[in-house]
């Protein structure tokens, strides 16, 4: 602010600027919008003192937004709205929630997709063959508690492995760990197609050197042979004289 204006603000040169800066920052509201993005939560900085001519839009904003504050201490029924800045807890936070729905948007598009897999996925023919080359007279699988070791300590293979409970960080473990780890199939494609890749690189470098060498060979010969017309004509001209 206009450093007159803070030693009397009803001086004529303090009345002057300010119906200058009026005039200005009217004209600036009416021509041009202040930048969204750049003031998305206000600027509690205090305005610089500029001249008239160099006063932006925002520096209007910030002025208009210090004069609010001012009116409101003196005139106590109007209330002026303070914008606080977030302090460093709030963006610590904003932040773990914005990762989290990331990492869940993340699960969910693999979710997804898994289904869509799944269920895109032809059926197998040789099922309706396995099933049919089971004997009726098969008994049902014994259940876990009933399978017992033998003498020698061995669970017997018909025996069914008891099946683990899945919590919650067992999910996670199964959901995130593709996305943070590459899959050996995925590894081995592409170790496989970076060999094949060098490989047709080394076919086309033989043949190219083939061609090469066939073109230096052609040029090579055409030379000699007109290398030896030449010196065929001083020939027949030396002998002519």
């Amino acid at each position: 602010m206009n450093p007159e204006c803070e030693a009397d603000i009803y001086s004529p040169e303090c009345q002057e600027w300010m119906s200058l800066v009026c005039d200005r920052c009217r004209d600036l509201f009416a021509e041009a919008a202040t930048d969204i993005w750049a003031a998305w939560w206000h600027d509690t900085t205090a305005p610089l003192y500029k001249e008239v001519a160099d006063m932006t839009v925002y520096d209007c904003e910030k002025l208009r937004h210090l004069l609010e504050v001012q009116v409101a201490a003196i005139s106590p029924h109007k209330i002026a709205v303070e914008y606080k800045e977030f302090a460093w807890w709030q963006k610590i936070a904003l932040i773990i929630i914005y990762i989290s729905i990331l990492v869940l948007l993340l699960v969910v598009c693999r979710r997804w997709r898994k289904t869509c897999t799944a269920d895109n996925r032809p059926p197998i023919h040789n099922e309706q063959e396995d099933l049919q080359l089971i004997p009726a007279t098969s008994k049902p699988d014994q259940p876990a508690g009933h399978c017992k070791p033998d003498e020698t300590g061995a669970i017997p293979k018909d025996c069914p492995k008891p099946q683990k409970k899945q919590g919650f960080k067992a999910w996670m473990h199964q959901m995130c760990r593709p996305i943070f780890v590459h899959n050996e199939g995925a590894l081995k494609r592409r170790q496989k197609k970076y060999e094949e890749d060098r490989k047709l690189e080394r076919i086309l470098n033989e043949r190219n050197i083939k061609k090469w060498t066939k073109t230096r060979v052609k040029a090579e010969r055409k030379r000699e042979i007109e290398k030896e017309s030449m010196e065929m004509k001083e020939f027949k001209h030396t002998t002519r004289k």
